[in-house]
Parts: C-alpha cells; structure tokens; sequence
C-alpha cells in the first residue's frame, strides 16, 4: 500500500504526532512547518520522475495583495497518466489546442491577472471547451468556459433570445474570474477550487464534511466521488504541463493561429449585419467568427447601440455606411464608440 505524506501548511505535522513517544523539541517542530510552508504540494512518499523545467512563475503582485496563492503544478500519478494520454493517445486534440491557445489564451491570461489570479487557470478551457465559443455540454453548458444559463446570469453575462454572452471570449473570461475568485475565497485551495467548479460547490462541501478531508487528492480516490471531477483536476495539471513546453512531449510542429485583429464600433439598434458586411466588402462569416455571441445577424431595434467587433481595417467603410444609415427610419440617433486595438 501506497504511503502518503501531505505538506500543507493548512495540515502541519510534528514529529511527536508521527511517532509516538517522540521527545516534543521546539525546534523540529519549527523546521517541519518550514517545509510546510515552502511545499504546499501532495506527494507520494515514493520518489517520482523529476518535475519537467517550466516555469511557473506569474505576475505575484495582485496575488500576494489579495493574498491568493499561484495554482500549484503538481505532478503526481493521476497527473502523469494524463500527461501520457494527450502526448501518446489524444495527440490530434493537443495539436488544436495548441493552435488554438496562440489566438486566444494569452488574451485569457491577461484578464485573470487583472484581477489578481493565476494565468495558469486559462488552461482550464481546454478541458471544458477545447477553445470552442460553440461547445455546448449535455448539461447544456455553453462557450468556451462553459457556463450554465444561472451561472452566467449570477456572474452578470447576458443570455437572452439575441445574445449568448457565454461565447464570448472576453466577457465570459471575466465572468470566470469571478466565479474562480470566489471559489478559492471559500476553499482556499486551487484543487478543491477547481473542483467546485466543474462539480459545484455545494456538492463539494458535502463531500468534504462526510469524508472529513479538505485535500482533493484524498477526496478523488472515494468511490462517491464524481469520476468525471475526480479526472478534470489531473487533466488541467497535465495540459498545463503539456502547453509550457509542448517540444519535451513531443509536439514539434503544429499549425498556430493567430490571434484576431479587429476594431471596435458601437452600432445602432436595427442594425442589420449581413447588409453592413455587403456594404463593407467584407464577408459575413468574419462578422460571425469575431462575434460569436450574437444569436441573429441583426441587433434588435430596441437595443440603444451595441459593441461590434469588425476586421481591423474596415473602420472607413463601416464609418460611411453608419453616417448613411443615420436618420433613417430604423436608426435611433449612431453612437459611435472608440475604436480598441
């Protein structure tokens, strides 16, 4: 049987509590919570391969302010398995989400240190998403954090019968944020966090209460336990690990996308977007792909204005078309907003 040894500094441990009759001296019992401040990782007590060369160091200052703690890379056997399974078996879903990830996370990434939180944590739309705005869950989860319609309404993104806010890229990461952040308030533990995440909180807590363990690891190997969470904290580990250095697992060449370039405009209500992109000379499906939390291809009328992503470039061509349509009968008065790089 497997021994365990956790150092956390939430489960200090001495040397009288491990063997019995040990003499109480002060000054191990000073150096073992040193270790335990400094290692907050569980660990086999059997040695493992050595941890891959990545650096894990992020933007600290927002995190030691509000004195949330980097997402820990723990590389354990659960981790290792997964590592095996996207380098060896899934091999053609790493690939996508390394193209992917170039157009997309470092923008993700920028948002979650904004708000003072590990940029490790936008790996976690691979697993829920694959960086997908479409993907939608059995659960009817939806976007590329895939939230659900109460989720997304309690952390402020629109979902109505003209705009899914869960598939955009920056509203919904924000969002997440939110919800990341008050996740790790409660649990204070990026594991347990995580798990609440993809399980619920509530249910989480149930658990913890009934097993008496505050330490996911413990908590994954129970056979109540969902087995779907029981995975998801392992594999956004072994992602993570995967996408810091891609080449030492053996991804060499893969196709990379770029992220999109676009300006901003704030468009009336009525507007109607394929008849803008015909005046434009500019194809519809951009329109669609740089805005994929629109549901119609036309902003309701009682809509005051909307923020539009349109191709870098265009400004010129949308700017006459919107001066055109500006006293027409379908228009409210233009509202033109500032153009963002």
């Amino acid at each position: 049987m497997n021994t365990y040894i956790l150092l956390h500094k939430k489960h200090p441990f001495t040397l009288e509590k491990s063997i019995p009759g040990f003499p109480k001296l002060k000054f191990m019992k000073i150096a073992i919570l040193t270790v335990t401040l400094f290692f907050p990782f569980f660990i086999q007590g059997r040695s493992l391969p050595p941890l891959p060369l990545i650096d894990n160091r992020e933007d600290g200052s927002n995190i030691q302010k509000k004195s949330i703690s980097p997402l820990p890379l723990i590389y354990n056997r659960e981790v290792q398995r997964w590592i095996y399974v996207f380098a060896r078996q899934k091999t053609s879903y790493m690939k996508t989400w390394l193209a992917r990830s170039y157009r997309y996370l470092p923008n993700m990434k920028k948002t979650l240190r904004a708000k003072g939180l590990p940029e490790n944590l936008a790996y976690m739309t691979l697993i829920e998403s694959s960086l997908s705005s479409h993907a939608v869950s059995s659960a009817k989860a939806v976007g590329y954090w895939q939230f659900i319609k109460p989720t997304a309404l309690r952390f402020g993104l629109q979902v109505n019968d003209w705009m899914d806010e869960r598939r955009d890229f920056k509203k919904s990461t924000r969002a997440a944020g939110k919800y990341l952040y008050q996740l790790y308030r409660q649990f204070q533990d990026w594991p347990l966090s995580l798990a609440a995440y993809n399980m619920g909180e509530q249910r989480l807590t149930r658990l913890m209460k009934k097993h008496r363990s505050d330490n996911f690891w413990i908590l994954a190997r129970k056979p109540d336990f969902p087995r779907e969470t029981a995975f998801y904290v392992p594999k956004i580990l072994a992602v993570i690990l995967i996408m810091k250095s891609p080449s030492r697992y053996g991804f060499h060449q893969f196709k990379i996308l770029m992220p999109h370039e676009y300006d901003v405009f704030y468009v009336p209500g009525g507007t109607h977007l394929k008849e803008l992109a015909r005046k434009a000379s500019i194809p519809y499906k951009k329109f669609v792909l740089l805005n994929p939390e629109l549901k119609t291809d036309r902003i309701p009328l009682y809509i005051k204005n909307h923020r539009l992503r349109v191709p870098k470039g265009s400004g010129k061509l949308i700017s006459a078309w919107l001066r055109d349509i500006q006293n027409s009968f379908f228009s409210p008065t233009l509202h033109k907003g500032t153009v963002l790089h």
